[in-house]
């Protein structure tokens, strides 16, 4: 009497038939090469964009905790965030050798360049004066640092003698309020 074979092996007798087939046939059919590169692709973008989308809904949502632990970068994303939502056009500089302007934010034909500093102890002369460097190098009007921490007396002095507007924590977590709120 012959054996009956167990639902496993025919799980992988057929599996293995169908690998083998799905070879033979991108092995004889090269054009079906470019359908599979370019299906494998878009599911690659898409994830990439869903992902992407999930870090940036996180960091809309973040508050000054949040910006408390982020390095340099991630703070400058949470401003472009939060200029966006404030109705700004947003462009970035390089991240490297950005002349002291780490956004360019347009709004109403003023454009503006904005110094983020994430520090944590108090912002100095130096922001301030990159700001201004920034607003002329960039072709800017105005001019905006913005720190998680506080300015020393002489970087405020020196951006109210440069018309360099200031977002210490407070403004800061005054326009966390404005962006996150109701919609």
């Amino acid at each position: 009497m012959a054996r009956r074979k167990s639902s496993k092996s025919l799980l992988n007798d057929s599996l293995f038939a169908a690998i083998l087939a799905v070879v033979i046939v991108l092995l004889v059919v090269p054009w079906i090469w470019k359908i599979v590169i370019g299906i494998a692709a878009l599911i690659c973008a898409a994830l990439y964009v869903y992902l992407f989308r999930q870090r940036m809904e996180r960091l809309r949502a973040s508050g000054m905790l949040e910006i408390d632990r982020m390095d340099g970068e991630a703070f400058e994303q949470k401003l472009w965030l939060v200029f966006q939502d404030l109705g700004y056009a947003v462009q970035a500089t390089p991240y490297r050798g950005d002349w002291g302007a780490d956004l360019i934010v347009v709004k109403d034909d003023i454009r503006t360049v904005v110094q983020a500093k994430r520090y944590s102890k108090p912002v100095g002369l130096k922001a301030v004066q990159e700001a201004v460097t920034a607003r002329a190098k960039y072709n800017c009007t105005h001019s905006i640092v913005v720190t998680n921490n506080f300015f020393t007396a002489q970087a405020r002095e020196l951006a109210f003698h440069n018309g360099t507007e200031l977002w210490d924590r407070d403004k800061l977590v005054e326009m966390l309020k404005r962006t996150m709120g109701p919609k």
